[in-house]
């Protein structure tokens, strides 16, 4: 297995908390951000590594992508 950085949809996950007259945004009970309103429309201040995009919130992750298949059936001495 490989790891790679991609952009992982978390949008479902996320809870937004009332605290000290702020929304306050958690991904489980990890604090991500917060989201403040104002005249010209919603702003998410979001912590290093996450992102919003089209309504939804978006974590870059190590996920874990299966290798290239003609790799897969090589013997110990390089040959596939």
């Amino acid at each position: 297995m490989v790891l790679k950085k991609q952009q992982v949809d978390i949008t479902e996950d996320v809870v937004g908390k009332i605290q000290n007259g702020e929304i306050n945004l958690y991904s489980g009970e990890r604090k991500i951000g917060k989201v403040t309103k104002s005249n010209e429309g919603i702003t998410y201040s979001l912590e290093e590594g996450f992102e919003t995009n089209n309504g939804h919130i978006f974590e870059m992750a190590d996920v874990t992508v299966a290798p290239d298949k003609k790799y897969t059936d090589c013997d110990q001495g390089g040959w596939c």
